[in-house]
This record gives C-alpha cells, sequence and structure tokens, in this order.
C-alpha cells in the first residue's frame, strides 16, 4: 500500500523515483503513511507538488505560526530541486533531516544563520548555500531586518547598541563570538 502511495505522490520516474528510494529510508511504514496522509491533505489539486499557497497552512496544521520570511526559508530548504513545489520525497527527506540528532556545532550554525549573517559584501547568503562561517558576519543591519521580519518596531543603531551590549563593544558578532556567548549563556542554565 504504502509503495503505491509513494508513487503516486512522486509522479513520474526517472529521477524523482530515486530520491523517493532514500526518503523512505529511516521512517518506519507507519510514519512514511502519515507523512504521505499529510501531504495528500494539502496537495489540494492532487498534482504531486504542493506549492508556496499550500505550504503555509500546512505548517499551521503542524502548530507552527511561521512568519513569511520562515515560511520562505523552510520552503526553499525543502524545495531541492528548486523547481517552485516541494515534493512527497522532498517533503520527507527534510522531515527525517530536522527529526535526526544533530551536533551542537550543527545547532549553533543554524542558530547563527537564523541571523542573516552577511559575508564581507554585504550579501546574505541563502539558508541553502554554503555559508563561509568565518566570514559570516552578523551585522546590525541584518539583526534589524531579522527582527522587522518578526514583526518588531527597531532602529539599526538599536541593534548596534544591543550588539555592543552584548558583545562588550564589538559592532559585528561573527561565529566564533555568537559560538561563545550562546554557550556561556547555556552553562548559566
Amino acid at each position: 500500500m504504502l509503495a503505491g502511495g509513494g508513487a503516486a505522490a512522486g509522479g513520474g520516474g526517472g529521477a524523482a523515483a530515486g530520491h523517493r528510494s532514500l526518503a523512505t529510508e529511516g521512517f518506519t511504514p507507519e510514519q512514511l503513511a502519515e507523512v504521505y496522509d499529510l501531504f495528500t491533505m494539502f496537495d489540494r489539486n492532487s498534482d504531486g507538488r504542493i506549492g508556496r499557497n499550500e505550504f503555509g497552512p500546512m505548517m499551521k496544521t503542524l502548530g507552527l505560526n511561521l512568519t513569511d520570511r520562515e515560511l520562505n526559508m523552510f520552503f526553499d530548504r525543502m524545495d531541492d530541486s528548486g523547481d517552485g513545489f516541494i515534493e512527497f520525497h522532498e517533503l520527507t527527506e527534510f522531515l527525517q533531516h530536522i527529526a535526526r540528532p544533530i551536533s551542537l556545532e550543527e545547532e549553533l550554525t543554524e542558530a547563527f544563520r537564523f541571523f542573516g549573517p552577511t559575508v564581507g559584501n554585504g550579501t546574505t547568503p541563502s539558508m541553502d548555500s554554503d555559508l563561509d562561517i568565518r566570514r559570516a558576519m552578523i551585522t546590525k543591519k541584518s539583526l534589524a531586518k531579522m527582527l522587522a521580519d518578526k514583526g518588531e518596531d527597531i532602529t539599526e543603531a538599536e541593534c548596534g547598541d544591543m550588539i555592543a551590549a552584548a558583545t562588550g563593544g564589538l559592532e559585528e558578532i561573527d561565529f566564533r563570538t555568537f559560538q561563545r556567548f550562546v554557550q556561556a549563556r547555556v552553562i548559566d542554565v
């Protein structure tokens, strides 16, 4: 039964079929059936793909009240093919990825990326791209943008003051400083 369901969700053969077999590793048949049920519930037009307009309601059903920025971030991370749609195998692979245990280093890198660090020329790498963690910085501008996306009314100058207060006078936060700052807070708790 599950094999038929997976084939229906994945559409035609080709490369997607290879992805489907990879996506089934790690989840029990019951878990795959639940993911498939979720997928088909929100694939309203039954085209085997979830578009951005179907994605937000799916996240709300899962109990996640995400901002538009967060929805776009998660959608883009799931859409491995870059075609603007999430297919069953992409959703399954993403859910398996977030369900696996991660190292503290990976968790800190994810948290650092959330703040929209910029690289030398002021560009913010996409969540999918390889972030050169050694060159990335959280700036007052990137912090202000992230907070504004969360609905906060805060100026870049105020963000600069926050960074300086948290770091002992620095204007930007590199990954190593972020790592020390977060780990010190975890130890204090």
